[in-house]
Parts: structure tokens; sequence; C-alpha cells
């Protein structure tokens, strides 16, 4: 969904950009109606921001443009492939260079008034990664964050009881380094 150039001397308007919100999910037609109601339908008609939804089914593999797979070293659940997603970054990057890259996670930080204004300053806007299933490969994280990162070898080893117990430790960890407000709140 894009929206016409921006209104001349609009008193929202900070600077002349455009600001940009590129949303990479499995489904895109679920952001249409939101995209056009209310403050957000009123910004994209003044031309002061742009939405699109892009589809990661399209970035998927095989014939069925598969998305998702077991989690390495066994568990419940599906995890999104980090190919596709991947692939899918590569591509809105190609098209749209310069955006912020925002992994939307429950193991992320709080999304508070203070983190939309930091966010809203950043030019020429964000490439929001939405997650899914019981989680996301880990190594999206590292082409978000664009660092390298391997599957580590205990997931590898087929030894469940000592799987489970590292991924226990790493859930303490990740909590209490992403989301310290829980791990006070709670002792691990």
């Amino acid at each position: 969904m894009q929206g016409s150039p921006p209104a001349r001397g609009h008193p929202c308007l900070l600077d002349s950009e455009v600001v940009e919100f590129h949303i990479i999910t499995l489904f895109p037609e679920m952001f249409e109606s939101p995209f056009r109601a209310g403050m957000i339908g009123r910004a994209i008609d003044d031309g002061l921001i742009v939405m699109k939804a892009h589809a990661l089914r399209e970035h998927g593999l095989g014939n069925y443009r598969q998305v998702d797979d077991a989690p390495y070293g066994g568990g419940s659940g599906m995890v999104m492939r980090v190919e596709p997603i991947a692939s899918a970054i590569d591509a809105v990057s190609a098209q749209h260079p310069g955006l912020w890259r925002i992994l939307m996670t429950p193991q992320g930080e709080v999304f508070d008034q203070s983190l939309a204004r930091e966010l809203a300053g950043r030019a020429p806007g964000l490439m929001l990664i939405a997650g899914r299933y019981e989680g996301i490969d880990e190594r999206v994280r590292s082409i978000v964050d664009q660092r390298g990162m391997s599957v580590p070898e205990i997931l590898l080893s087929g030894d469940h009881g000592k799987i489970r117990e590292w991924r226990a430790a790493e859930a303490k960890r990740r909590t209490a380094r992403r989301r310290p407000d829980l791990a006070t709140r709670r002792k691990f």
C-alpha cells in the first residue's frame, strides 16, 4: 500500500522525506484493512508514510513454498526457517535500501512510548519481520543484527536430555539479557 507524495506544510511532517514501513509476514492480507483506517490511513493518504506488507511465502522453499521446519534437536512445534526470511530481507533491502530491521518476537525488547519515539527517527524507515509458530530459527536474529551465527553443536548431538538443559539455560540467559524486567520479577 503506497501513499502519495508528502503534503506541503503538513503539521506532522518533520522533514520532506516519506517514512516507509515494510512488514515481512506470512499473512500480508491481514494488514490491508488496518492500514486503510484511522490515523495510519490518513497518514498514507496525506503521503506522510508508506506501508507495504511483503509475503514471506513467496520466498519459501520447494513446490509448497515451505517457510517452517522442526526445531534443531527436536522438540514440539515448528520454527520459521532462516532461508525464506533471509531471502525476503534481501529482496526488500534491494528495493528499499537503508531500512532499519526489527525482528518482532515475544523474546525482544518491550515496545513502549520511549522505543516508539526512538524508532520514529529512523530514516528512511523500518522493516518489520513478523514471527510465527513456536519461534524463529535463532540464525534469523544474526541476519537482522548482521552478524554470523551457526547452529550450536549440542542441538546436533541427539542427546535430548542435554538439549533440554541447554534450551532451558539459553531461555533464562536470553530473558535476562533481553527482558531484565521479567528476570527481576521472577527468580530463575
